[in-house]
């Protein structure tokens, strides 16, 4: 049986990989606009997030453009209290996409993982405002994961095209978009219980920062 360790830079390894995959056409239909460069860049994300303690993760060339991104973060976090720690890549797009760039539901099933289940996943948002990210449960080779997901774009937390399409609608009036900001969180999901309360605990603490990158 692995340890925690061997699984875990197994999995950063893993995610890194998928995250360059299923690349989508970006500039083919659809009305657009010129996209906006963040105003903050996500490497501002802090390395240490309420009790997590992060480690930035070179990204090779060839899949920095395999991703078709600005930019692109990629870290692992740890926590004394949890063991299993978890992986963090962010990546923001400043090209036209018709739909939401490299969605785990996509790019997880092309690399070979089952998809188990989907589900709704409140995040905490200090305006109020509706933020609603998206739990995925894989399964491949005996090992089970969570990857929590989602985008903003401008102040609108999205997750698939449909949401997209709405939140492009209200800023139909500017000559410039936001860009698209994506969050992908994956933990090991061993014990599934205490992997979802850790997962709320960061994804809280990383929303009040990412909500801001427009």
């Amino acid at each position: 049986m692995k340890s925690p360790l061997i699984r875990f830079a197994i999995a950063a390894v893993t995610v890194v990989v998928i995250f360059a995959g299923a690349v989508y056409s970006a500039k083919k239909g659809g009305v657009n606009r010129p996209i906006r460069i963040p105003e903050k860049s996500i490497s501002t994300i802090p390395l240490e997030l309420g009790k997590w303690k992060g480690k930035n993760v070179p990204i090779e060339e060839k899949l920095f453009r395999g991703i078709h991104a600005h930019e692109v973060v990629s870290r692992r976090y740890s926590n004394p209290t949890f063991e299993e720690g978890l992986t963090l890549h962010c990546a923001d797009f400043n090209v036209f996409w018709r739909r939401v760039p490299h969605s785990p539901r996509v790019c997880y099933p092309a690399n070979g993982w089952t998809t188990i289940k989907v589900d709704n996943f409140e995040l905490d948002d200090p305006d109020g405002r509706p933020a609603t990210a998206r739990l995925a449960i894989f399964e491949k080779n005996g090992a089970t994961i969570f990857v929590l997901f989602w985008f903003q774009f401008g102040d609108y937390v999205i997750c698939d095209a449909s949401e997209l399409a709405s939140a492009r609608n209200q800023y139909r009036n500017e000559e410039t978009w936001p860009p698209i900001v994506k969050m992908m969180i994956q933990i090991p999901a061993d014990r599934p219980d205490r992997a979802k309360k850790q997962l709320k605990e960061f994804a809280n603490e990383l929303h009040k920062i990412t909500r801001t990158f427009k």
